[in-house]
């Protein structure tokens, strides 16, 4: 879905402020795009948009939610390999 449309989903579904829903689908896009250049072997879905959101909801900070949220899913650590790139750009959102 377009990120505008997945930003609204996250602030009505989970109440979030619109900064949080934008910081956790911009982070999504950049990794998506990561993905599509073939940087990173799988991408992200909403679900995980949408689990980044709840843990905000629940009071965790948008940061420590896609840390949580993203990180797992791809190999390496924040210094190097897939998981530098999602944590680069969880940093910079």
């Amino acid at each position: 879905m377009p990120a505008e449309q997945e930003v609204a989903v996250l602030v009505k579904r989970y109440g979030i402020p619109r900064a949080d829903a934008l910081n956790i689908v911009n982070t999504a896009v950049s990794v998506r795009s990561n993905h599509a250049k073939e940087e990173l072997g799988t991408t992200l879905s909403t679900r995980e948009t949408l689990r980044a959101a709840r843990m905000v909801a629940a009071g965790y900070p948008a940061a420590a939610a896609m840390e949580l949220t993203y990180l797992p899913l791809f190999e390496g650590t924040k210094a190097e390999g897939e998981r530098s790139i999602v944590w680069n750009a969880i940093i910079a959102n």
